[in-house]
């Protein structure tokens, strides 16, 4: 009895467990990119599912602050977005922005934004997400942070030129690498412009006989004004490559970058001189055994 109290007296000094966690929300599409001149409008539709219980949401437009070089941002506040040259609201009879709605259970939502340009004379970029934040039930302030994000990559250009400046960085594998091991490469680029692009990607590695053992196109991911992308493979795996265990000689590595319109923008070979050191090494302390085995009675009949 004295056990199946104390179970009891813990189970109810253990903390609740939160409900947030039970909200299930997706939104189509989930990234939106624009590059549109001055004083333009158009229209974008989003459609929202609720695949948890009923929730009171409101939508807001909030700015993004990228924080890393593999593409991922965060919202470092949920105020709505102003002095922008850009205006937004919904098209939505019953719907407007930074205010609350109901969507039910199982049901689904099409959110109609209208994203409109004002004047401007200069090239500017502007990153920013429709977040979906979850309304308490005690007051009209929203959560800590919203549940379901659509990124917004917009780019505002009176002449629609987009200035291309981009540099490869840590692009420096080693000059001797043992071939048992992989061969993993961390270059990256840098946007040098304040205007995002995506540009396309290719790692191809040759032998030492010229014959290509290597070439793919790697992941072509949106980098951002003035921020760096590593480069990784198209499922964004790192670029890890797995030499021939047995390779000797050097190897060259060449990354080409080129521009939507393949334009060639940069192209740079590396070369790593592959060796077995492993297998090497490993050889050599059999054969370093083997002649210490084989001295040794020769050393005991000098002795005798």
């Amino acid at each position: 009895m004295l056990v199946i109290f104390l179970f009891f007296i813990i189970l109810f000094l253990l903390p609740s467990p939160t409900k947030a966690a039970n909200y299930n929300l997706s939104i189509s599409p989930p990234v939106l990119e624009i590059i549109t001149k001055p004083n333009k409008s158009f229209i974008q539709t989003f459609t929202l599912k609720n695949q948890g219980p009923t929730i009171t949401l409101i939508p807001q437009i909030v700015q993004l602050k990228p924080i890393d070089n593999q593409g991922h941002v965060t919202i470092p506040n949920l105020q709505p977005v102003t002095n922008l040259p850009l205006h937004f609201s919904l098209e939505n009879s019953n719907l407007n922005l930074n205010q609350p709605f109901t969507l039910p259970t199982n049901q689904s939502q099409q959110l109609v934004l209208r994203i409109a340009s004002a004047s401007t004379n200069q090239t500017q970029d502007f990153y920013l997400a429709l977040a979906l934040v979850p309304q308490t039930k005690t007051t009209n302030q929203p959560l800590s942070q919203p549940i379901i994000t659509s990124l917004l990559f917009i780019t505002l250009t009176p002449d629609g030129h987009l200035p291309i400046n981009l540099q490869l960085k840590n692009f420096n594998p080693p000059a001797i690498h043992d071939s048992t091991t992989p061969l993993k490469l961390q270059p990256q680029l840098l946007n040098t412009t304040s205007t995002m692009i995506r540009p396309k990607t290719n790692l191809t590695i040759k032998n030492w006989r010229g014959k290509t053992l290597l070439d793919t196109n790697l992941a072509s991911d949106l980098i951002l004004g003035h921020q760096t992308r590593l480069l990784t493979f198209p499922n964004h795996q790192p670029l890890i490559w797995k030499p021939p265990k047995f390779a000797i000689g050097p190897y060259q590595i060449t990354l080409t970058v080129t521009s939507q319109a393949n334009t060639n923008l940069i192209q740079e070979t590396k070369t790593v001189f592959l060796f077995p050191l492993q297998y090497t090494v490993y050889f050599l302390l059999f054969l370093f055994l083997i002649i210490i085995l084989k001295l040794k009675p020769h050393q005991k009949n000098l002795t005798s």
